[in-house]
């Protein structure tokens, strides 16, 4: 912790090394129009930009049971006949593919409003 305040302060002495973008234009509607021209500002309306985050929370969320679904897979194989393991693994695999049905419910459905509008 000692490290990080030491190196907090140099920074606070010598603002020269901070660098940060400026903007030397003209007034609010030209600095706005500036900071839309940077590079990863979205240009989407705001229901395409909920619609993509949402989708791909979906996205990441169905990654993660499959990885889930194969842990569990490895776990029961690797169990060698230990019963505790076994049932671990079974349940396991059991609540990752309800977690992954939901997943693939909650896309077709988010899919389906999406096509309405």
């Amino acid at each position: 912790m000692h490290a990080f305040s030491w190196i907090v302060a140099l920074l606070l002495r010598s603002p020269t090394l901070l660098h940060a973008q400026v903007f030397q234009g003209g007034g609010l509607q030209e600095g706005i129009q500036e900071a839309q021209n940077i590079q990863g500002v979205s240009q989407m309306d705001l229901p395409t930009t909920i619609t993509s985050v949402i989708t791909s929370a979906i996205d990441v969320l169905g990654l993660l049971a499959v990885v889930s679904i194969i842990i569990c897979g490895v776990m029961f194989i690797l169990s060698l006949g230990n019963e505790d393991t076994v049932g671990k693994a079974k349940k396991g695999i059991i609540y990752s593919v309800v977690g992954l049905i939901i997943i693939l419910f909650t896309k077709a459905i988010v899919t389906f409003i999406t096509n309405l509008g």
